[in-house]
């Protein structure tokens, strides 16, 4: 899934959900959809406030894909 498609109401919502599946906390989806627009990073493995684990998972799910001209 690429998050940066999304509106960020709707990428929080998905975000949100694949949370949920996963087990991981709630909390986390505040983390996350921050790095997309208000700090964002050009890759997950920069947001060092994140667990390495949740890190793998968000690049191997939701990889950040930024525009190249």
């Amino acid at each position: 899934m690429n998050l940066l498609d999304l509106t960020p109401f709707d990428a929080h919502r998905t975000v949100s959900a694949w949370l949920s599946e996963r087990g991981d906390p709630a909390y986390r989806v505040r983390q996350i959809v921050p790095r997309l627009w208000r700090r964002p990073v050009r890759q997950w493995r920069d947001a060092t406030d994140l667990p390495r684990t949740l890190i793998a998972a968000l690049e191997a799910s939701a990889p950040i894909c930024h525009f190249t001209p």
